[in-house]
């Protein structure tokens, strides 16, 4: 059951708009949205409805064999693609999915060429993450004649940068990027493969600092959701930059309006003591939820409440934090906007990943699966 005293909004006009504005910027590379760790904490039940019923997409990429099938069970037709590891063994669930697989180590690569009945896959290649991905050299002294035979399984090639988040350090995503497409060119000469075997291996951030020849695919993440994957990015795309918007709101029902008196103290640890008639709201949310402790604790964190900003106080609870609403009236059962706009102020998730000590990314995907999620 869902937290309905907590919700998050997704927007589907603002998710559609943002991947309209990405192909544009990209093509004629397509997009292929990645829709993994529960779409970043948007919902993938919500995030594939979206889809299915708003776009031309024909790809999705998620991490696991699991989330593909899920996918499938939500009614998804179209191409999935599974970018992550998975438990030797499990390959054949992939094939009854009809999904294709990315293999990246050689215990997968075994594993998949000992099946009767194969996936289609995806070869991937290090270049500089030193996690999933094989050296062309190995592959091709290893694995060539066994490749060769199985080629007709073999859709794409693939990487994955470290695109350094320094901005002035573009240069090296460049190289990288110019070095897996000579390793492709090489492998399909040798293995044979068709012209037609997919290239990718951008994400958000590369895909904006590669301005030509980025393959047939992007996978697109953070940027679809309406967030920026490091600074510097948006000046060398403005069309990009003016069509991009937030997909996620966080909001929550006010449960408690409370007065101190001088003296009185607030939560855990009694952290805060009011020095003058002060009035306080609580909001159930908490570091269960997805607001963390570091963040209740920043010296600029605040939620919005009328339009008005509300600084938090004391120390973040499991499912509750504390505001400030001196001099506001607020009546239990009012909304707050933890994060999105209300009035003319906007809290974005950029803000509260700084105030958790962290990236959009992780504040994104620490988000409860348990709380509710709505299509607006």
């Amino acid at each position: 059951m869902g937290n309905t005293l907590s919700w998050l909004e997704i927007s589907r006009q603002n998710y559609v708009k943002n991947l309209d504005a990405i192909q544009k910027e990209l093509a004629p590379c397509k997009l292929a949205p990645v829709i993994k760790a529960n779409a970043y904490g948007h919902g993938l039940e919500q995030i594939i409805q979206i889809l299915m019923s708003n776009t031309s997409v024909d790809t999705v990429c998620v991490n696991y064999i699991a989330e593909a099938e899920r996918v499938r069970e939500l009614g998804f037709v179209a191409n999935i693609l599974v970018i992550g590891p998975y438990h030797l063994g499990l390959l054949q669930r992939a094939v009854d999915a009809s999904v294709e697989v990315v293999l990246g180590s050689e215990a997968a690569l075994l594993d998949w060429l000992q099946l009767e009945h194969k996936p289609c896959v995806h070869l991937k290649l290090e270049r500089g993450m030193a996690r999933q991905g094989f050296r062309e050299e190995d592959l091709l002294a290893k694995f060539l004649e066994p490749l060769q035979k199985n080629r007709s399984y073999i859709k794409g090639l693939s990487t994955h940068l470290p695109s350094p988040e320094v901005y002035e350090e573009a240069r090296l995503t460049q190289e990288q990027w110019r070095s897996f497409q000579l390793g492709c060119t090489r492998l399909k000469q040798c293995l044979g493969l068709h012209e037609r075997v997919i290239e990718h291996g951008l994400s958000s951030r590369p895909a904006l600092r590669v301005a030509a020849d980025r393959g047939h695919l992007a996978r697109i993440g953070l940027l679809s959701y309406g967030l920026w994957p490091g600074a510097g990015l948006q000046g060398d795309h403005p069309t990009l930059k003016q069509h991009l918007r937030p997909v996620l709101s966080w909001k929550a029902q006010v449960i408690c309006v409370r007065q101190l008196q001088p003296g009185d103290s607030v939560g855990y640890g009694s952290t805060y003591t009011a020095t003058q008639k002060t009035q306080i709201a609580v909001l159930p949310v908490g570091y269960y939820e997805g607001y963390s402790r570091l963040a209740v604790s920043h010296a600029d964190a605040h939620v919005l409440i009328q339009g008005v900003r509300c600084a938090l106080m004391g120390r973040g609870c499991m499912n509750m934090i504390y505001v400030d609403v001196s001099g506001l009236t607020v009546q239990q059962g009012e909304e707050a906007v933890l994060v999105g706009k209300s009035g003319a102020l906007e809290v974005t998730w950029e803000q509260l990943a700084t105030w958790q000590q962290t990236i959009s990314y992780e504040a994104l995907t620490r988000l409860c699966p348990r709380l509710t999620r709505r299509i607006v």
